[in-house]
């Protein structure tokens, strides 16, 4: 399976017809992604050394992977390879560097320790030391720590495991989107198992913020699906002085390989029901699109001109009582070569972008519109 079949995965997990918290959806996309630590870095059959420059290539199916160290030798009565100090792994966009290395020809198993690094297509994975068996395909990472790309998920466990063909295992697990050391909030499962195309289960799951748990759910099962589902997606909490108590509820359809499309409900206690569409189709690199759509019949019928947070916000007058905000983008091919481009916008009130800003998907600016139609 390829890194982009994980992510694959992941982004189903988040479209599942199984109404389930961030957390478990989250939980899932790190214990698949956890598959790169056990990749084969090294091959039972068909080695060859070159001490002269102290690389050596592992041959494969397809193509090698490389091992450059600062010493490296082989143990013949003990069937053992040896590579130790500034140890480098590579093969195409995938690496591991450590500090000592040691692969036992006769059991098929490979030890790394002095440190793990493992980077595949800006995702990292770091960890204190590992063991992988490559006859079965399995293995572990000792306290080790996982940074998503493409999501900005930290996960760290004691101990990540992949068990099986398609099972895994992460103790003692800790995710979170925050930057640093001490991040603002965190979710944390004693233990999480996983087969992918299959299903997944978390003991002892809590929320917290710093240090103080919020949430505790001592036991859930997540799917682990490769392909898209339709169904609910994980409804969104919040409160502001401007909209009052808020929740999100969207609902995921995937209408074909190439479309798909989203609604949700929106309820603000002092705004009323936003109503949301969003529409998305791909037909090739240079056909494709976006559509989405939000509408709301405010409670506000007409801006209060003597409120200072109003009169924050803008300091002209608004009165109308039906607010939207209607945008897309598509891109098509034409014959003889010719691309066409529709960007639209429009907004009912020039107040609308700053109070309800943030959508279904956390898009704050107009830029991300752009990112999401996939347009350079």
């Amino acid at each position: 399976m390829t890194v982009n079949g994980y992510l694959e995965i992941m982004k189903n997990l988040m479209a599942s017809s199984v109404s389930i918290s961030p957390l478990f959806r989250t939980v899932g996309m790190t214990l698949c992604l956890s598959l790169f630590f056990i990749l084969p870095f090294f091959v039972q059959n068909g080695m060859a050394i070159n001490l002269s420059n102290k690389k050596k290539a592992i041959e494969s199916d397809d193509t090698p992977w490389e091992i450059t160290a600062d010493s490296l030798s082989y143990n013949d009565k003990e069937g053992t390879y040896h590579a130790r100090d500034n140890v480098v792994i590579k093969k195409t966009n995938q690496a591991l560097y450590t500090q000592s290395a040691v692969f036992n020809t006769k059991t098929g198993i490979a030890t790394v320790s002095g440190g793990v690094r493992i980077e595949t297509d800006g995702d990292i994975i770091t960890g204190k030391e590992g063991t992988f068996n490559l006859n079965t395909q399995t293995g572990e990472i000792m306290d080790g720590s996982l940074f998503m790309k493409a999501n900005h998920y930290y996960v760290s466990g004691s101990q990540m495991q992949k068990t099986g063909e398609n099972t895994y295992v992460v103790k003692d697990c800790t995710i979170t989107t925050c930057d640093g050391e001490n991040p603002d909030w965190t979710i944390t499962g004693s233990e999480v198992k996983v087969t992918v195309e299959g299903y997944g289960t978390v003991k002892h799951s809590a929320f917290r913020i710093r240090d103080l748990p919020i949430i505790y759910v001592p036991y859930m099962i997540f799917p682990a699906k490769t392909k898209r589902q339709s169904g609910l997606l994980p409804p969104k909490l919040g409160y502001s002085t401007l909209n009052g108590a808020e929740i999100m509820v969207p609902f995921y359809w995937a209408i074909s390989d190439q479309t798909d499309a989203t609604f949700y409900q929106r309820y603000m206690s002092k705004r009323g029901y936003m109503q949301g569409a969003e529409f998305r189709y791909v037909e090739s690199q240079n056909s494709k699109g976006i559509l989405e759509f939000d509408i709301l019949s405010d409670k506000e019928t007409s801006k209060n001109m003597s409120d200072g947070d109003a009169l924050d916000i803008s300091p002209y007058a608004r009165t109308n009582q039906t607010r939207y905000w209607l945008r897309g983008r598509a891109d098509q091919d034409l014959p003889m070569g010719v691309v066409a481009r529709l960007d639209g916008d429009f907004v009912s009130d020039q107040d609308y972008l700053r109070e309800f800003e943030e959508k279904l998907f956390g898009f704050e600016v107009r830029s991300n519109l752009q990112e999401e139609s996939l347009r350079p």
